[in-house]
């Protein structure tokens, strides 16, 4: 069985980009265009076609950033293995996200077959569910 990401994004060309590239690397890929639909998703079971291995989720959205919505996953008993990207990543922000138990953080643009490899290693290291070691992902500009 494929492992399931789940790629939250407010940016539709990202977001196809992102599932287009993860799906050729043999992923099974979800989207969701902002936190509150990933929350239904993640939490009350919408629409998804399979267990959620996963999550790669933008910081910047409306309404929730990707760490407000790891923090409201948390709430409601959800914990997975989760990504976050930025096109403004910097020092702080990812500092941040592992101290909230990010299994990497990824600058935009993204470069589909470093960030693919990086999912496998994140979901080869922790099975769902388990803590992960914390990396950061120079992708930004690869």
């Amino acid at each position: 069985m494929r492992q399931h990401v789940l790629v939250v994004d407010d940016e539709e060309l990202m977001r196809s980009l992102l599932s287009m590239g993860l799906n050729g690397a043999g992923f099974l890929v979800t989207t969701a265009n902002d936190g509150a639909e990933a929350l239904s998703l993640l939490v009350d079971g919408v629409a998804a076609p399979a267990p959620v291995d996963l999550l790669l989720t933008d910081f910047n959205m409306p309404h929730l950033t990707g760490l407000d919505l790891v923090d409201a996953l948390k709430r409601a008993g959800v914990d997975l293995p989760w990504f976050l990207m930025s096109g403004d990543m910097n020092e702080a922000l990812a500092a941040e996200a592992l101290s909230r138990g990010c299994a990497g953080c990824i600058g935009k643009p993204v470069r589909l077959p470093v960030l693919a490899e990086h999912i496998r290693q994140a979901l080869e290291v922790s099975p769902r569910g388990q803590k992960q070691e914390h990396k950061t992902l120079a992708a930004q500009g690869h």
